[in-house]
């Protein structure tokens, strides 16, 4: 195999008379290429080194947005029970006029009921005395009848005993 490649680059040389300068010149080229790739090469790799901090600052920086992130959820969670908080103390807040109304309406209700309740009692031993003088009135006009009875018995047994005999 190797002869005949040996062969064909002879037949190739003979064939092309500008072969004996073009290979030199394609090596040259060749060579200048592979020159220029690996000192690209070089400078990729130096880049890379030079944006290695930069790299560190991206990962430390993605590291500080998760935990952000994550505070950011905890502190949305934490306002939204404040908020649900500050809506109960309203609604509170909006029953205390009407609280505050039926609180007067029972100190009314309570005032009234001490008023009676007084009224009541400085009542009482006033009617207790009519009461017993009612009392004492009844048991006169009882025992006056009773005399009246009596009397009337009296009477009317010696008119009876006229018609009897």
């Amino acid at each position: 195999m190797a002869l005949r490649t040996a062969a064909s680059n002879v037949s190739i040389e003979r064939r092309s008379p500008f072969s004996s300068q073009a290979i030199p010149k394609l090596r040259a080229e060749k060579e200048l290429e592979s020159r220029e790739l690996t000192q690209r090469n070089l400078k990729l790799e130096a880049e890379l080194r030079s944006l290695e901090p930069l790299r560190q600052d991206a990962l430390q920086l993605r590291s500080e947005a998760g935990t952000l992130q994550s505070l950011r959820q905890e502190l949305t969670a934490k306002v939204q029970g404040l908020t649900k908080e500050l809506e109960h103390q309203n609604a509170e807040s909006q029953r205390i006029p009407a609280m505050i109304a039926e609180r007067d309406s029972l100190r009314q209700e309570l005032i009234r009921a001490r008023t009676a309740l007084d009224y009541e009692k400085n009542a009482k031993p006033d009617l207790m005395a009519r009461v017993q003088a009612v009392e004492n009135d009844l048991v006169t006009m009882a025992q006056e009848s009773e005399k009246l009875r009596a009397e009337l018995e009296k009477r009317r047994a010696p008119s009876m005993s006229r018609f009897l005999s």
